[in-house]
């Protein structure tokens, strides 16, 4: 570097600081709050024009049979993708807990020189070091935290098994209602050709008043479709027809709560105690001494002392041990015991409140179900008593009304079914084995 005519010698010390102070600057004139809000901004901007595109776009149509559905949702859909994410990060967190042995490696680089000197910085002003000193943690800790993340990884197993039926259920719902509405239309349509003219006329106005609510749901099914499966800009078709049907009409009676029925349900409960217990466990813990041992190793590599050997002298090793305990005299130890122990007994109390809500939920849904399919029998003998009947004696159009309303009684008592096939399905574990 040459200044007023003179060359100043400018040293590889010298430059690395100085790069060091450039790149520093530099990054954090990168992040100031002025540049975040350019960011902010240009990714608005992008949103804008996106939103622009996609409410001027046509969707797109596709059709879709159930077991692709299902394969999607179980690919794509966003909930099911955290529940195994967050399970792959239990998994981890449980496999690497024997990291906590190993040790942490340091590097340091040390700049020493005084202040008057400061442009005059040669290669023995700086030092770098590499240490890795040992640690030996707690083994109270260590298990309470082996406990933990097993507990964790269990339950978040199964709460995702849950999560990934109810998803399951909710498309089947959406199929459901699907072909439900494609019957309705198929209906309006029959009615509106054949009839007389006055009647025509009266149907078509029915339909179009119709028409604007039927177009709403049927925006309404696609939308939850999109979303379910992750497929912006698309209008899904499903095809109604690759749908299995879920009854119960032949098991019903073989339905046993707790035997072959409801074991997540559970497994789940079962978690909830656990986890109070490790809770009073944890507490009780909280009173012991606390056991801390630690390792000083010389440097594994150190500048000024570059062909030294790490364990060239095993007094450079020092171990370091103590074992405190405290006494807490404020009672908060005591308190925070009696709180995990009372929880416990909450806990448990809740779920004995639970268990016998889900009992004479369980009872009412089988009492039910065996007064629809009763009913069904009854409005299924009726509507074929009318169909055969001759019509010497009663007006056709009475006799047609009369089938009207017992197929619409029918299509009621259907529709009560597959709900309560639904809630049974959502805890059959045989069902989704």
């Amino acid at each position: 570097m040459r200044k007023c005519g003179k060359w100043i010698h400018v040293s590889w010390a010298q430059t690395t600081i100085l790069l060091f102070t450039a790149t520093s600057a530099s990054l954090l004139s990168g992040c100031s709050t002025g540049g975040l809000m350019a960011r902010i901004e240009d990714e608005r901007i992008d949103l804008a024009q996106r939103t622009a595109v996609r409410s001027e776009a046509a969707r797109e149509s596709r059709n879709m049979c159930w077991d692709e559905a299902g394969w999607r949702l179980h690919e794509h859909n966003i909930q099911l993708q955290r529940s195994r994410d967050r399970i792959e990060e239990l998994e981890r967190a449980s496999a690497n807990q024997w990291r906590e042995w190993l040790p942490r490696p340091t590097f340091f680089v040390t700049l020493q020189n005084s202040l008057r000197e400061l442009g005059d910085v040669s290669s023995d002003s700086v030092s770098a070091s590499l240490i890795a000193p040992l640690t030996i943690p707690n083994p109270v800790s260590v298990q309470a935290r082996t406990y933990q993340n097993a507990l964790q990884l269990v339950q978040a197993r199964d709460s995702a098994e849950l999560q990934r039926r109810r998803q399951i259920i909710s498309l089947y719902r959406l199929f459901i209602e699907w072909e439900e509405l494609e019957k309705q239309e198929l209906y309006e349509s029959r009615e509106l050709a054949g009839t007389s003219i006055e009647q025509t006329v009266e149907a078509a106005l029915r339909r179009r008043e119709s028409g604007t609510s039927m177009a709403e749901r049927r925006n309404s099914i696609h939308q939850q479709f999109s979303s379910m499966l992750d497929l912006p800009g698309v209008n899904l078709v499903p095809d109604t027809g690759s749908l299995p049907r879920v009854s119960y009409e032949e098991r019903l009676n073989g339905i046993r709560p707790g035997h072959n029925h409801g074991i997540l349900a559970t497994r789940l409960a079962a978690y909830e105690i656990q986890a109070s217990l490790l809770r009073r466990r944890g507490m009780r813990l909280a009173r012991w001494p606390t056991f801390n041992v630690s390792a000083s190793t010389p440097p594994v590599y150190d500048s000024r002392r570059p062909d030294s050997n790490v364990f060239e002298n095993i007094e450079d090793v020092s171990l370091f041990g103590s074992l405190v305990q405290s006494f807490d005299v404020t009672g908060r130890q005591a308190a925070n015991i009696r709180s995990a122990e009372d929880n416990i007994e909450y806990v448990r109390a809740s779920i004995e409140q639970r268990l016998d809500a889900d009992a004479r939920q369980w009872q009412r849904v089988r009492n039910r179900y065996t007064d629809l399919l009763e009913r069904r029998n009854l409005l299924q003998a009726r509507l074929e008593s009318a169909l055969r009947r001759e019509h010497h004696d009663i007006r056709a159009s009475e006799d047609l009304e009369t089938v009207r309303r017992i197929r619409r009684e029918l299509d009621n008592l259907e529709r009560a079914k597959r709900n309560l096939d639904m809630e049974i399905w959502l805890w059959d574990d045989q069902a989704w084995q």
